[in-house]
């Protein structure tokens, strides 16, 4: 979890008092462990997650998801993130290719 305080030039979130936003950039790479699915732990992280973040006083999360990864997709929707649709991207990993979107929640 990285947690930033800066304004990356891409801000459209709220500001604190002192005109920054605290904004946490998260990642969960469950979807490698399927035998760890339907059992709550991808719920669990988050829960554990957003707990770090209220006590560190983020106000906005958002997260990166392949477009292709429909059960990342749906988890992260379920859990109240929406999709920023002008953020869609490709990002190359090596010859690898990867279209994916950013969601963005309140914490």
């Amino acid at each position: 979890m990285q947690s930033l305080e800066e304004d990356d030039g891409d801000r459209d979130f709220p500001l604190d008092h002192e005109g920054s936003a605290k904004v946490a950039i998260i990642g969960m790479g469950c979807t490698t462990f399927a035998e760890h699915w339907d059992k709550g732990v991808g719920v669990a992280l988050w829960d554990a997650a957003r707990d770090g973040l209220e006590e560190e006083g983020c106000t906005v999360v958002t997260v990166w998801v392949p477009l292709r990864n429909d059960r990342a997709m749906r988890f992260h929707e379920l859990a109240g993130f929406k999709r920023e649709m002008k953020t869609a991207k490709t990002t190359a990993f090596g010859a690898v290719k990867i279209e994916e979107i950013r969601l963005k929640r309140a914490v």
